[in-house]
Order: structure tokens, then C-alpha cells, then sequence
């Protein structure tokens, strides 16, 4: 059994401000990190904590488990908006 405290409000009956979207892409990026892949995710699963400034994703149990390497996953959307088809970030990041 999971007990928890206040997580924050739904976003599913708001319109997120570009903080809150800021936030709520972080979180995913996070989870999609670990090789979470949520599969329901949609706004009544996002809770807004305007204390901490923070999104938290909620409700996986859907979700599964991409097991491959990071550098085997798919690239994301904003990659492939910018036209690389290589799956390889402009940015330079230390693993």
C-alpha cells in the first residue's frame, strides 16, 4: 500500500501556465530518463505543486519499461523538429 501526502492540483482543470508546462515537460524528461514510459499521461495525471514549483506525475499503472540503453532510445520530438534524424543533441552532455 502507498500512502501519501498532498501532492498539489490536478492541472486537468487548468490551463498551464509556461512555468507549469516548464515543469510538467521536466518531470517527464525525468521519468523518461529512468526508461518510465508512462502511457497515460494526460492533464487529470499531473499535479501541480505551486509551493515547490514542481509537476508530479502520477497514476503508472500502464506504464512499462523501456529497457534499452540511453543512447538506443528514441530521440525526442524536439529533436526531431530541428531535423535530426541522427537521434544525437546539439548540447554537449558529461554521462
Amino acid at each position: 500500500m502507498l500512502l501519501m501526502g498532498w501532492g498539489g492540483e490536478s492541472v486537468g482543470h487548468t490551463t498551464p501556465d509556461k512555468t507549469t508546462q516548464r515543469a510538467i515537460s521536466r518531470s517527464v524528461k525525468e521519468i523518461r530518463r529512468f526508461g518510465v514510459v508512462h502511457q497515460d499521461l494526460r492533464p487529470e495525471n499531473i499535479l501541480w505543486n505551486a509551493e515547490l514549483q514542481r509537476a508530479l506525475i502520477i497514476d503508472f499503472h500502464l506504464c512499462t519499461l523501456d529497457r534499452r540503453p540511453l543512447d538506443r532510445r528514441p530521440g525526442t520530438l524536439k529533436r526531431l523538429r530541428h531535423g535530426s534524424t541522427e537521434g544525437h543533441s546539439k548540447r554537449v552532455r558529461v554521462v
